[in-house]
């Protein structure tokens, strides 16, 4: 069960400490394999990068590492250690379409495996994905999301997951379901609404989890994030939820966030440090710090 609430969980803390640096082609439109700009050229001098490596260290001195690893100009594989929980994500494509996700992780001794297909409509516009997590060699849940677009713009995505039933392993029932909905503002993400809900028998009821974040103040640089395949950043928002990679769907980067959750309000201010070429190496609050390494 906890590795099921962990493959959904939405952690505001990490939302702003992981996610710095949204990131999203200027035209709106979906871009497949590695996610570049050609009128722009990428950063301020007009050279593109592509992000390796992403480091985080909060305040208290826990560290997580992103890497990303690339074949022929294509992403194949991020690696992803947080606080020495190591989890793998091997990306399988259709010609420069990412078509499947496959996420290992292990659980003690027990190794556990996300899959998760990728299904495109006529205009190439990822429109849903649908997986299963397997612990121990069996089935224990399976997930399907659905994104909803204004154009080509993302405004809402929808993600439901049923666990098997115990009792009655050839059965499965509702479990989870999450929902963000996501408002533009230009090129950047103006705010970010998220709701989990937990589904129960009646005559127990648990409340939903709603969290609210609003991002203003954007830089004019290209996002770290921005350079990751666009359609990971769109499928791994909510079953990659602590790689923040929704973030990776505005241009710029965000230097101050509004964030409130279960009743409470905190504002984070970021500032940055940029390379030569107008990418940012480093952005830092009072939360932690945020490095980054291209190729």
């Amino acid at each position: 069960m906890k590795k099921i609430i962990s493959f959904l969980s939405f952690v505001f803390s990490l939302v702003i400490l992981f996610s710095c640096e949204p990131g999203r082609d200027e035209n709106g439109d979906l871009l497949f394999g590695v996610n570049q700009n050609p009128e722009t050229g990428g950063g301020t001098t007009g050279v593109s990068k592509l992000l390796k490596k992403m480091m985080s260290t909060d305040n208290e001195g826990n560290l997580s590492t992103f890497i990303y690893n690339y074949e022929n100009g294509l992403l194949k594989s991020v690696s992803i250690n947080e606080n020495e929980d190591q989890r793998d994500l091997d990306l399988t494509y259709d010609k420069d379409k990412i078509s499947k996700m496959v996420m290992t992780e292990t659980d003690g001794s027990n190794i556990i495996t996300t899959t998760t297909d990728l299904i495109y409509d006529n205009n190439n516009k990822l429109i849903n994905t649908a997986g299963k997590m397997e612990s121990g060699g069996e089935e224990i849940s399976k997930n399907k999301t659905t994104f909803t677009y204004n154009g080509t713009v993302l405004k809402k995505i929808e993600t439901s997951i049923q666990q098997r039933d115990i009792e009655n392993p050839d059965t499965y029932v509702d479990a989870f379901k999450q929902v963000s909905d996501i408002l533009f503002q230009g090129n950047n993400i103006a705010s970010w609404k998220m709701t989990m809900t937990t589904i129960s028998p009646l005559p127990v009821g648990v409340p939903p989890i709603v969290s609210d974040v609003k991002f203003s103040n954007y830089d004019a640089a290209k996002n770290p994030l921005a350079t990751l395949p666009r359609e990971l950043n769109i499928a791994a928002a909510h079953l990659l939820s602590g790689t923040n990679s929704i973030q990776g769907l505005s241009v710029n980067n965000y230097r101050t966030a509004s964030i409130t959750a279960e009743g409470t309000s905190q504002d984070v201010t970021y500032v940055y440090e940029y390379d030569k070429d107008g990418y940012p190496k480093s952005a830092t609050s009072t939360q932690g710090t945020l490095t980054y390494e291209y190729q």
